[in-house]
């Protein structure tokens, strides 16, 4: 049994050892539910060997660099579509692919 069997064991246990309320149960047991739904995606041993990675602060940071950094500036109003385009805009020139959508619009737009 690996990590999440042992989550799972140690939430059931818990579940009825621990006088919880009955809100406090069906809380534990919605918990329960989802990780065993899910526990074939909850391979951090296999995922970690791969190199990729599995925490949410680098996702976190690229969020806040692409999206908060930009957006909330001071006196900025967005509205969804802008915000959205903005973002789209941002994303293509991090991932350096800005050129070569250039140059193929300029080739059809040309032709």
């Amino acid at each position: 049994m690996g990590g999440i069997g042992i989550i799972l064991m140690g939430f059931r246990r818990m579940t009825t050892t621990r006088k919880l309320s009955k809100s406090e149960k069906e809380a534990m047991r919605t918990i329960i539910n989802y990780l065993e739904t899910n526990k074939s995606r909850m391979k951090y041993g296999e995922y970690l060997a791969a190199g990729l990675l599995i925490a949410t602060g680098f996702i976190e940071g690229a969020c806040r660099h692409f999206i908060k950094d930009r957006l909330e500036r001071t006196g900025m109003l967005w509205t969804r579509v802008g915000a959205q385009s903005m973002l789209n805009l941002r994303c293509i020139e991090a991932s350096e692919i800005w050129e070569p959508l250039m140059e193929e619009y300029r080739s059809v737009a040309l032709h």
